[in-house]
């Protein structure tokens, strides 16, 4: 009954922009230039986050409109390293923004080690950044020590993900930007690609170090 509640609401919705906007170019340019509502506490943290005009969450948390190009910054992300902050003036101005590099450890207890330069010989973890792609590829020893194991079951350390944070050039307190990549995809591709959102190869890169050998080429 809801599923058929939700797909009415939709199509009224949709019969509604038609009727405002007139062609389907016309909704589309509509609903890219419609904001987004972000939820969030006390603290800023993020909670919830919608484009549909008429959605709602707790009430207990505090609300405020983005663009699209406002939230970029998060929504393929960890959401737990962003965070809404409301200007220091005017209580109605809100910005979503990184949080500090010191909250993130904190939050992780976890040792953030610089990825150098060097070669690839005997190197365990290899990465690489050209124009917008960051790739990462595992050296032959991990490649081999892993060999025969299941690829749903392979952890590091504990861990199924490797983590890695863009920082301004040797200035670890200030994060960029940062993503996880997947053990389990590493070891059945090899080689995995992902896209940042601009260039940064002059960017320093830290990760959580799980294996000995991490190089930078």
């Amino acid at each position: 009954m809801a599923l058929k509640q939700t797909a009415e609401a939709r199509r009224r919705r949709f019969l509604k922009l038609k009727k405002e906007h007139g062609d389907i170019e016309q909704i589309t340019k509509a609903f890219n230039t419609q904001k987004n509502t972000v939820w969030f506490d006390e603290d800023g943290d993020i909670k919830s986050c919608s484009k549909e005009p008429n959605a709602k969450f707790d009430k207990k948390y505090k609300s405020a409109q983005f663009t699209d190009d406002e939230i970029a910054i998060f929504k393929n992300a960890n959401w737990a390293m962003y965070r809404v902050r409301t200007d220091d003036k005017v209580d109605t101005v809100h910005y979503i923004e990184l949080r500090p590099i010191d909250e993130i450890i904190t939050k992780q207890e976890d040792f953030l080690s610089e990825i150098e330069k060097g070669t690839k010989r005997g190197a365990e973890v290899i990465v690489s950044v050209e124009d917008k792609t960051f790739t990462v590829e595992l050296g032959p020893k991990i490649l081999k020590a892993y060999k025969g194991i299941n690829t749903d079951s392979a952890v590091v350390r504990g861990q199924t993900t490797l983590k890695f944070y863009f920082t301004t050039y040797k200035e670890p307190s200030f994060l960029e930007y940062n993503f996880n990549v997947s053990f389990k995809k590493l070891l059945e591709e090899k080689k995995v690609e992902v896209s940042l959102p601009y260039k940064m190869d002059q960017s320093s890169i830290y990760t959580v170090k799980l294996f000995d050998k991490y190089v930078r080429i």
